[in-house]
C-alpha cells in the first residue's frame, strides 16, 4: 500500500493530501469506479495502515464542492462504508444528501 511504501522509504505520508480539485485519497477511495462490495475492507484497511504509521485522516475534510467522504459513500451508495466512517468520528450533525 502507499502508505506503507513511503514510510518505508522515510517519505513522509500524506493522507490527507489533496489533487486540483480538492480531493484527499479518502474521496477517491470512495470514488465510483471502487469495487462496491470491498468498499468496507478497503477503508477499513486505509484507516488501519493510516494509525499503524500515526497519520491521521481527517473524516470530515470537504472537497472544492464542499463534499465530505460521508457524502461520496452515500451518493455512490456505499452502504458498507458509512459505518466505518461513523465508527471513525465522521460527523452528521452537517449532512446534506448529496444531490
Amino acid at each position: 500500500m502507499l502508505i506503507e511504501i513511503s514510510n518505508e522509504e522515510k517519505k513522509p505520508v500524506k493522507v490527507d493530501a489533496r489533487d486540483k480539485l480538492g480531493r484527499t485519497p479518502l474521496h477517491l477511495a470512495l470514488a465510483k469506479e471502487t469495487n462496491r462490495y470491498d468498499d468496507d475492507k478497503l477503508l477499513k484497511l486505509f484507516f488501519d495502515t493510516s494509525k499503524k504509521v500515526d497519520r491521521p485522516v481527517q473524516v470530515d475534510v470537504q472537497d472544492k464542492n464542499g463534499r465530505t467522504p460521508l457524502q461520496w459513500t452515500v451518493a455512490n451508495l456505499f452502504l458498507n462504508a458509512v459505518d466505518v466512517l461513523t465508527d471513525r468520528g465522521a460527523d452528521l450533525s452537517f449532512f446534506v444528501f448529496p444531490s
